[in-house]
């Protein structure tokens, strides 16, 4: 587990770099694409922090890590404001999803 911290430390301060360094990219972009590191470091913390079966683990982790790296992709070209953010709301709604899928792991693990 302590390595999905580091890859996310390691990953926020390249993100961090990347608002410093290329004008176009502002720090809205940091702050929502930095929003989408930390869900998916904490989904990928909480799959190893639950009991989960190792095989339900290793399915969630590879799904949390592909939603997470298309997240941060896509979160490069979103729009650059706040309010009426499609984006983020997709992500919302894509992180509430993830929960579900957590959810159901857990408790499908916990049963048999």
């Amino acid at each position: 587990m302590k390595k999905f911290i580091w890859v996310g430390l390691v990953a926020c301060i390249f993100n961090l770099l990347a608002a410093l360094l290329i004008s176009t990219y502002t720090f809205q972009h940091m702050g929502l694409t930095s929003m989408v590191i930390v869900l998916s470091i904490v989904l990928c913390c909480l799959t190893y922090y639950l009991k989960i079966n190792e095989t339900y683990r290793t399915t969630l982790l590879m799904i949390f890590s592909g939603i997470g790296i298309f997240e941060y992709i896509s979160g490069w070209f979103a729009p650059a404001r706040w309010q009426d953010n499609l984006w983020l709301i997709i992500v919302l709604l894509i992180t509430a999803l993830e929960l579900l899928l957590l959810f159901f792991a857990t408790y499908y693990s916990r049963k048999k």
